[in-house]
């Protein structure tokens, strides 16, 4: 009997010798050229992209990583190598690439291997990340606008509703009345609104272009090309404006008062002298206006003349308006714009004390900046 248990052992230890020979064979087909060594990988990497290029913001713990390899295809194989800055374990690193890479706009798998001083490598990790260039920004298009006036020397502009949430706001660039460049940058929550502007000049002109984030992480906006603003005024081109009479009651009621901006000082309005015949006020504009309105304002009492508005069509006096029976207010005439320099008020009297109190007289142009 104990010779049987005997023998049973023996077999028993012969089997496992042969089986732990089996499992060294297998470990040793992977250690022929020694151990293999790795230094720590990046923990993270996130993306951030732009214009031509893109931002990596990266974590390494690994002490012994000095170097990074960033490879990548566009479409050959391209390579960059960066140190890795002395940093602690837990401190977040960021690298921009672009530019001096000539980094063309595509998506990518950008492979990252950090390396030791030893030349001892990580295992690469991956990392997907967009690149934006001219292509992207071709293809943007500018806000429309749907409404834009300049009264009183305020500028409104209406923008419509943008539902391209890669639509951020846009960029407004003109001149100011100190002569100053200005640029305004207006996010959606302002455009949702009508935008005023107070202090524009707009003889100089104005521009504005569309804001466009491509991504939410993006690290540049993309602008499209700038649109001018067709921006009208409407303005009464004959204030301030030269004037010739035909006569005036006394000093004290010359022509240039009635083009002087003042309605209601009773010091300041033009009267005509007290004779028999064509009395008249013209003003000259100083140059050639589209003009769409006349306005008087007038204040006489019963014994007030009729009278003619006239405007000068190529060295003749044409009639606008003939009005009969005004004896004081206010009166507009608005008509298709007709091309002048000169504009007249006539009138004809044929008895004395016979007067036409003129306030004010403007002639309206509705010019485009």
């Amino acid at each position: 009997m104990e010779k049987n248990i005997i023998a049973i052992l023996f077999i028993l230890l012969t089997i496992g010798l042969y089986s732990c020979k089996d499992m060294n064979s297998i470990q040793d087909q992977y250690l022929e050229n020694g151990e293999i060594d790795y230094v720590g990988r990046l923990d993270s990497i996130k993306t951030y992209p732009g214009k031509d290029r893109i931002k990596f913001e990266y974590w390494i713990t690994d002490p012994r990583s000095t170097k990074l390899h960033i490879t990548w295809n566009q479409p050959e194989a391209m390579e960059k190598t960066i140190t890795i800055p002395v940093h602690e374990a837990s401190e977040m690193l960021e690298y921009t690439l672009g530019g001096d890479s000539d980094l063309v706009e595509n998506n990518y798998t950008f492979i990252f291997v950090s390396e030791s001083d030893a030349g001892v490598l990580s295992i690469p990790m991956e990392v997907l990340g967009n690149v934006y260039g001219d292509m992207y920004q071709e293809s943007l298009t500018s806000r429309r606008i749907s409404d834009i006036n300049y009264v009183d020397d305020i500028l409104k502009i209406t923008y419509n509703e943008e539902t391209d949430e890669t639509n951020i706001g846009v960029r407004l660039n003109y001149f100011n009345v100190e002569n100053e460049p200005v640029v305004i940058f207006y996010g959606n929550d302002e455009l949702a609104s009508q935008i005023e502007i107070t202090d524009i000049d707009p003889t100089k002109g104005a521009t504005y272009q569309t804001a466009y984030l491509p991504e939410e992480t993006a690290i540049d906006t993309f602008f499209t090309e700038p649109v001018v603003l067709e921006i009208k005024q409407i303005t009464n081109v004959a204030l301030g404006k030269a004037v010739t009479i035909s006569g005036k009651l006394r000093d004290g009621f010359e022509g240039e008062k009635a083009v002087d901006g003042n309605i209601t000082d009773t010091s300041s309005r033009w009267l005509n002298a007290n004779v028999v015949g064509d009395h008249w006020l013209i003003v000259d504009l100083g140059q050639e206006y589209a003009i769409d309105k006349l306005k008087l304002y007038i204040n006489s009492p019963e014994q007030a003349p009729d009278y003619k508005l006239q405007i000068d069509v190529n060295g003749e006096w044409q009639d606008v308006a003939t009005v009969t029976g005004d004896l004081e207010g206010i009166f507009e005439k608005t008509m298709d714009p007709v091309n002048t320099s000169k504009v007249r008020l006539f009138f004809n009297t044929t008895e004395t004390s016979k007067y036409l109190r003129l306030f004010e007289i403007e002639a309206y142009s509705t010019i485009t900046y």
